[in-house]
């Protein structure tokens, strides 16, 4: 009958929706429901979770209510979280109850899961002894980050002009190539040096050794092929980059290992035809995004695993950016350029100065030694670690740490 023909497709729609509530919640148990599954105690993945389409939380066999989601808009996991619980009942023809408990596995799927302290530590000890991890250049700095590398952190290396900020990045680039690792460059200001790079890596791959023969060269190439660099004239351009790679981490594909920025102080200060009332809020808006994207990739799997005990999720890329200082010539005084918002997104700070033999001026006259040009490395903020001073030169074989080591005043 008619009135037959319009209730049985509604019967089987209501028994699909519960079948849908039944394979969510389990989903949020039972990572092999859906097409994304999170490390226990991470959290980390949560935002891709969130991203994903309506099948990674319901399955591939609920087709039918996926569509008629999507006929509502909701076509993510995280637009069903702001769908009422009537709204759905109404929608899918579902007790009020069992709505409810759809919403609540989907509230689940998108929200970070908490995580002890243990954890963390366990997590932080797999990213340290990773093959893929970008190690930093000196020994003691290793040791404050510690005694792993860079990776899932947000480093700035900050620093006047000639100080070394560009040697620091490519003596990192050189030793996470070096392991294995991707390094996605992206030049600013042209200060890319493949020559230099091949130099380094000829001396990590020789373990220091800078007379090598034609068979030791062959990894330094190999390594030296794992380093991409990508040319950004403009802040809108960098923004599509960090962004682009932002996208690459929702879908869970590959990230590089590090990714280095050199520098975001020289497009900040070149954008801008207009007047400069309405340039830095424009400017002050992208350089938010831009940080908030950057801290987002650092907590991204480097190379995703559909298995929540992998190794590889524990894998997290670094981001390395330069910036500049700004100071009063004659206190000494300095300050990080690019304002407050950019000041706390960055998780490490390390500020780079000349050795003016006691002087804590950032600018002025460097004293030249015949022997070797000093400078000096401050981690000026660290999540881990208190204010440390070292000392350092740049040499052929990269940055070379001093023997002299102390806390700052």
């Amino acid at each position: 009958s008619p009135q037959a023909r319009l209730v049985l497709p509604a019967i089987q729609h209501t028994a699909m929706a519960r079948a849908a509530v039944t394979t969510a919640v389990a989903w949020d148990g039972d990572p092999s429901y859906g097409a994304i599954s999170r490390p226990i105690g991470g959290g980390v993945a949560f935002r891709a979770v969130a991203e994903a389409p309506l099948e990674a939380l319901f399955g591939e066999r609920n087709d039918t209510i996926c569509g008629a989601l999507r006929a509502r808009k909701v076509r993510l996991v995280k637009d069903l979280v702001y769908v009422p619980a009537w709204e759905l009942r109404d929608w899918l023809l579902l007790p009020e109850v069992e709505a409810e408990a759809l919403l609540a596995a989907a509230w689940a799927a998108c929200a970070a899961r908490p995580s002890t302290a243990w954890d963390l530590s366990t997590q932080f000890a797999a990213r340290a002894s990773a093959s893929r991890n970008a190690p930093a250049p000196l020994p003691s700095l290793r040791e404050s980050f510690g005694g792993g590398g860079l990776a899932g952190s947000f480093v700035e290396v900050a620093g006047p002009p000639g100080v070394g900020k560009t040697q620091f990045c490519l003596h990192a680039a050189s030793l996470a190539a070096a392991q294995g690792g991707e390094v996605f460059w992206i030049d600013t200001e042209r200060t890319f040096a493949p020559q230099r790079l091949l130099e380094l890596l000829e001396s990590i791959c020789g373990n220091g050794c800078t007379d090598m023969h034609d068979d030791s060269q062959e990894p330094a190439l190999e390594a030296l092929a794992r380093i991409r660099r990508r040319f950004c004239a403009s802040l809108s351009d960098l923004h599509s980059i960090v962004a682009e790679l932002a996208q690459r981490a929702i879908r869970r594909e590959v990230l590089p290992s590090l990714i280095i920025i050199d520098s975001v102080a020289s497009v900040a200060r070149l954008d801008g035809g207009e007047s400069r009332r309405d340039a830095i809020p424009k400017r002050q808006a992208l350089l938010n995004t831009i940080a908030s994207l950057l801290k987002g990739l650092v907590s991204s799997p480097i190379a995703p695993s559909r298995s929540p005990d992998s190794r590889e999720n524990d894998q997290r890329p670094a981001v390395l950016v330069t910036n500049q200082v700004s100071g009063d010539l004659v206190n000494g005084g300095h300050k990080v350029t690019l304002g407050n918002v950019w000041h706390h997104a960055v998780n490490w700070r390390l500020v780079l100065s000349h050795d003016h033999g006691g002087s804590s001026a950032l600018h002025g006259p460097l004293m030249v030694n015949p022997q070797r040009l000093c400078r000096l490395l401050l981690v000026e903020k660290s999540p881990c670690t208190g204010p440390l001073l070292i000392r350092f030169s740049v040499s052929a074989m990269g940055l070379q740490e001093e023997e002299e080591r102390n806390q700052p005043k």
